[in-house]
């Protein structure tokens, strides 16, 4: 028992003074005792088997001194650093955070995100810095992180499904993953002080993706409203009072939500009222184009009925001329009309495309509207064939060419505006199109950002990562 203690303890003899044969024995016997403490239980009992004792004899020599000693602790096996930051469930995370390493190939499109959602995401962040280090001669700092999110949001940016996503309140874990097997080899747990300032998790990731999703289109959606508001100055002496009404609303309503996404403050709970309002939009509109559709059709079978009756073979009624005049005026009024009202359909179109929402169905009103456009364009150029062949009927003896020239003037005026109009219109509504095949052509596709932090772990720039090949 006492070289049991005596090891646990260190053991460390010394001897004062004149030393007989019975202290030297006294102390081989703790040292024989030590070394089969150590050695084991079950090397030696007591009832089986007897210390040997050594007898040491010494005249003037120094006391021997003996020290034991354990044997060093193994070292403990080092723990590799953390090379990756998942948020969610291990198997099958909805996010991850690595370091970025920069590919010469690589292209970016800057994302707008405002402070609020940036504080928030700050605290995915918290762990980042003990990730691996950067390559050598990395062009970008040591605080630039790839935020990569999985394909099924991605998807659900283009299916209308992203709000429904509130299993993104998952936990964030930092681990370890082989990089041969990538097995996970390592893992612990990131405890962050930070809180989002914004609600759940999921409504800080909903609003940052919506932002990524919006701004591919509001260049284009702020384009378009400028030039309605432009046009609505126009037009507003051919609408009729009720039409105007509906769309100086109409206006307000794409205005509200264009305001909301310049701000990129999109939230869940504002996508189902946007939607109302959209489906509202696009209903009216579609009621003032099929109103002033009537009015055109009305308008030129009006003016392929009246006729031009000559006194004595010789003169023109000067009042048919002025009739026929009116009814191209009006014809080209009403026609304005109609295409203005298309127009608010694909700005609505347009907004909708910049929302979470079903792809198909933002694409589906976008092909009315353009079928619509095509069919205005065509009744368009039909009209004012009809005007053309009348012309010569606009003679008389003692007629110049003046009003011949006038028409022909209302006509090619006519056929350029409605040309240009048609053209421009479904030139930026294509392109929306060409965006929007664009994101279901990578919907399959991870998303991922690329965002860089300063010292004191703030947000300072964010950017999609848009190409990785030359």
């Amino acid at each position: 028992m006492l070289g049991k203690v005596q090891a646990s303890m260190g053991l460390h003899i010394k001897t004062k003074g004149k030393v007989g044969k019975a202290g030297l024995v006294l102390a081989v016997l703790q040292l024989c005792g030590l070394a089969l403490a150590a050695c084991g239980d079950s090397a030696i009992t007591p009832s089986t088997a007897t210390p040997k004792i050594v007898l040491v004899t010494t005249t003037t020599a120094a006391p021997t001194v003996v020290v034991a000693t354990q044997p060093p602790p193994p070292s403990p096996t080092p723990v590799p650093n953390p090379n990756k930051i998942v948020i969610g469930d291990e198997d099958s995370p909805w996010a991850e955070i690595v370091r970025y390493e920069p590919n010469p190939f690589d292209k970016f499109e800057d994302v707008n995100v405002n402070k609020e959602v940036n504080n928030s995401m700050a605290a995915m962040f918290v762990g980042a810095p003990a990730l691996v280090a950067l390559t050598k001669g990395a062009s970008f700092s040591a605080n630039t992180y790839k935020l990569e999110f999985s394909p099924a949001i991605a998807k659900g940016l283009t299916s209308g499904s992203l709000q429904q996503m509130q299993s993104l309140e998952g936990g964030m874990r930092a681990i370890v993953v082989d990089s041969t097997t990538k097995q996970i080899v390592g893992h612990g747990s990131l405890i962050s002080t930070l809180k989002p300032t914004i609600g759940p998790p999921y409504v800080m990731v909903f609003m940052l993706l919506s932002g990524v999703l919006l701004d591919q289109f509001l260049p284009g959606i702020n384009q378009q409203f400028e030039i309605l508001n432009q046009n609505i100055v126009d037009v507003k002496n051919f609408l009729e009072d009720k039409e105007y009404s509906i769309m100086q609303g109409n206006l307000k309503y794409l205005n509200d939500i264009r305001s909301t996404m310049n701000l990129h403050k999109i939230a869940p709970t504002d996508l189902e009222a946007f939607r109302n309002q959209l489906e509202s939009v696009e209903r009216e509109s579609q009621q003032i184009t099929e109103f002033y559709k009537t009015r055109m059709g009305r308008t030129n079978d009006s003016f392929n009925q009246v006729k031009l009756d000559k006194t004595l073979l010789f003169f023109r009624s000067e009042d048919k001329i002025k009739e026929l005049q009116k009814y191209v005026t009006d014809y080209q009024a009403q026609s304005s009309s109609y295409l203005f009202a298309l127009m608010v359909r694909g700005l609505s179109s347009q907004v909708r495309c910049a929302l979470p929402e079903s792809r198909e169905l933002a694409l589906g009103r976008i092909e009315d509207v353009r079928k619509d456009l095509k069919t205005l364009s065509q009744t368009q150029d039909a009209f004012y064939t009809q005007v053309e062949k009348r012309i010569p009927e606009m003679t008389g003896m003692f007629a110049d060419s003046k009003t011949q020239d006038q028409f022909k003037d209302l006509v090619a005026k006519g056929k350029a505006k409605a040309k240009d109009d048609y053209e421009k219109a479904d030139k930026g509504l294509n392109e929306v199109v060409q965006k929007v095949n664009a994101q279901m052509l990578v919907e399959s596709q991870a998303l991922a950002l690329v965002v860089t932090l300063d010292g004191k772990g703030n947000i300072t720039k964010t950017a999609k990562l848009v190409s990785t090949k030359p």
